[in-house]
């Protein structure tokens, strides 16, 4: 089904700012270093490792598989709705 709409977006970054400051400070210990990584790990911005003409291509290749899986599942439910309908339909049939 075609809506004219932007259903998703992702956006894909090998790099990371908090990191860089960290690296351009050097100030501290290791241990002042992992401290701060531990609470940085959530907002860690980098999702995407390779040249940036590879982002297209990864975000094609994810696409293509999520297209797949939502095809599946809406199959699967078709599947179930008309097995379902015709179990109302023989049920039915049975109570006249």
């Amino acid at each position: 089904m075609y809506s004219k709409r932007v259903l998703d977006t992702v956006v894909k970054s090998s790099f990371c700012q908090d990191c860089n400051l960290w690296k351009t400070k050097k100030k501290g210990t290791i241990d002042d270093y992992s401290d701060w990584y531990e609470n940085h790990k959530e907002q860690y911005t980098i999702n995407h490792v390779g040249s940036a003409g590879k982002i297209e291509v990864d975000a094609n290749l994810r696409d293509e598989s999520r297209i797949e899986h939502s095809r599946r599942r809406f199959t699967e439910i078709a599947k179930r709705a008309r097995s379902t309908s015709r179990e109302e339909k023989s049920a039915l049939q049975d109570f006249y």
